[in-house]
């Protein structure tokens, strides 16, 4: 995102859009390059009452709906926890070392997890599938 205003995405609003366009029961998916940017830095989303949020409610009743969720972020820390614990699948890159203390503090991932994430190499990623076991991938 740049600074200028005409740029500036209110993510809340491509949320509603979503949200009626899944009341034609027809699947949806949203794709997000930066999460992070999505929900301006903050651990909440955008603007407004937390529980009328479009994009809380993208993740947290989306499924039901038919809507899918590919999301990216560099910034693991300024994700709001519903993105995170309402995902089935995801797949973390290589992380520097101020990451892995976060995992750590916040139990996202176990001790197994966290040695897997620490040594991941070149284009390796830690591919978690709820109710599945983990795996390291490459590409």
């Amino acid at each position: 995102m740049t600074n200028n205003v005409d740029d500036t995405i209110d993510f809340d609003v491509i949320g509603k859009a979503i949200w009626q366009l899944s009341l034609r029961d027809e699947g949806v998916l949203l794709g997000i390059d930066e999460l992070s940017d999505a929900c301006e830095g903050e651990r909440v989303w955008v603007r407004g009452l937390i529980k009328r949020s479009y994009m809380r409610l993208l993740y947290s009743q989306g499924r039901t709906k038919r809507i899918s969720i590919a999301a990216c972020t560099q910034n693991v820390q300024e994700v709001p926890r519903a993105a995170i614990s309402n995902s089935d699948t995801l797949g973390i890159f290589r992380q520097d070392r101020k990451e892995l203390p976060y995992y750590a503090a916040t139990r996202f991932l176990d001790a197994i997890e966290l040695e897997a994430v620490a040594n991941l190499g070149d284009h390796e990623f830690l591919f978690l599938k709820r109710g599945q076991e983990t795996c390291v991938s490459k590409f």
